[in-house]
């Protein structure tokens, strides 16, 4: 099934996209489209997106029908034909 991630921030600069369509497999979850993008992609991005436990990050947001993904099951939030799953930092300031 096909699956769009659209990417701001770092992610986009690391990638120089903005988008990217992927095939993931029919009942796939968010844990397999990351995984699935980083061997589309770069590699890279992985660690970028999941800690060492293979958690998502505590700085990054991941939404799946306009949906914050921690609020459901996590990487194990399924996705459909079609979904856009959306990946960013969350911003950070100072002064």
């Amino acid at each position: 099934m096909l699956v769009k991630v659209r990417f701001f921030g770092k992610f986009r600069e690391l990638l120089n996209k903005e988008t990217v369509t992927l095939n993931v497999r029919e009942n796939g979850k968010v844990k397999d489209v990351i995984y699935e993008l980083a061997r589309q992609t770069d590699p890279k991005i992985l660690g970028r997106i999941l800690n060492e436990k293979g958690e998502v990050r505590s700085e990054i947001i991941i939404l799946v029908k306009g949906r914050n993904i921690q609020n459901f099951k996590g990487l194990e939030t399924k996705v459909e034909e079609n979904d856009v799953v959306y990946i960013f930092p969350i911003a950070t300031g100072g002064g």
